[in-house]
């Protein structure tokens, strides 16, 4: 059979410390609280051995231990009239314990409490005090029922200070293994969650960096869609340029043909005029040649007002090709010349 360290309980409680022993009478009363640990340690070929550790959690320095092995718990019990077995002294012992912590700062009575006496000569126990010389009987547990009778010490135990080499070197190898398996699944439990960050953090920034990616992509579409636009603007550019180096011979050219067009019209305008004009005279010597002196050839007349409403429309028409259909004020006076021939012809 391997050897064993069981931890059966692990309780902090609030504990009253004595200089001295509970009888001294001047001792002087702190409290403190200290972490209690109750273990079954089994080796081969050896009985079964109750042990309870006293630390504190601020003061690493701090060790005290109370040992009950199987072969010497029945002296205990004859000494302190105990009624149970060594197996069920430490269910006992846990119970003790539990009320101690539950009923510490109660006010009902009775009320459980937890004494340790003799503690003048353990080192930094009692702070300013520690340095006492050890007091008769050594340090003791003391497990106390407070009524409003007596002071009733249900358990007491002998508390030995591992103060030696032989004694600190275990309970820290003991704390340093009860951590590390206390440690071991919170390592685990950390790196776990840290991977799962780390992959969480990994998939979002691989979404932010495809995410980078689409928008890169597009901004190089759009650079290549705004050189091509540019491209154009230059191309834009230069034709302007180049229409800009023909504007003038452009207009120039314009207004040769306009001054043309004036010239030559005019010159078909007053030709005809003079053509129209001749041939009205001629018209004119005519009909007074062959009218006769009792009678006016009315039909020679209604011929000749056609022929000018002809060449009026004729006119018409020429005059609105260069004006835009507006009648110019060379062709209205050329209409009131006509007018009057035919007058003086009628006349």
């Amino acid at each position: 059979m391997a050897s064993s360290v069981t931890e059966l309980c692990c309780l902090d409680l609030e504990v009253q410390l004595l200089p001295g022993q509970v009888d001294a009478g001047a001792s002087v009363a702190q409290n403190r609280k200290l972490t209690f640990t109750i273990t079954l340690n089994i080796k081969p070929n050896l009985p079964q051995t109750l042990c309870v550790w006293i630390t504190d959690a601020d003061d690493p320095q701090v060790l005290l231990t109370s040992c009950v092995s199987a072969a010497d718990y029945p002296s205990l019990k004859a000494a302190q009239g105990l009624l149970v077995d060594f197996q069920s002294f430490q269910q006992h012992l846990i119970q003790l314990l539990q009320s101690c912590q539950q009923q510490q700062h109660g006010q009902l009575q009775p009320r459980m409490g937890l004494v340790l006496s003799g503690c003048g000569a353990v080192p930094g126990l009692l702070g300013e005090t520690a340095g006492h010389p050890p007091q008769p009987g050594g340090v003791m547990m003391q497990m106390v029922e407070h009524n409003s009778f007596r002071r009733l010490c249900h358990l007491e135990m002998a508390v030995v200070p591992a103060a030696t080499a032989t004694k600190l070197p275990p309970s820290l190898g003991q704390v340093g293994s009860s951590s590390r398996d206390q440690l071991l699944p919170l390592r685990d439990l950390l790196h776990s969650s840290n991977m799962q960050t780390i992959s969480a953090l990994q998939a979002r920034l691989d979404a932010h960096k495809q995410d980078i990616n689409n928008i890169m992509a597009k901004l190089d579409s759009r650079k290549e869609g705004i050189n091509a636009l540019r491209a154009d603007l230059d191309s834009c550019k230069q034709d302007v340029n180049a229409t800009d180096s023909l504007k003038p011979v452009v207009n120039a050219t314009v207004d040769l043909l306009k001054q043309a067009f004036d010239e030559v019209f005019s010159m078909v305008i007053n030709s005809a005029m003079q053509d129209v004009i001749t041939t009205l005279h001629s018209a004119k010597q005519d009909v007074i040649t062959s009218l006769d002196p009792n009678m006016q050839d009315v039909n020679r007349l209604d011929s000749l007002f056609a022929m000018f409403d002809r060449i009026t429309a004729k006119f018409a028409l020429l005059d609105s090709i260069k004006h835009g259909g507006e009648p110019s004020s060379q062709f209205l006076d050329a209409v009131n010349y006509l007018k009057e021939e035919i007058q003086k012809i009628q006349d």
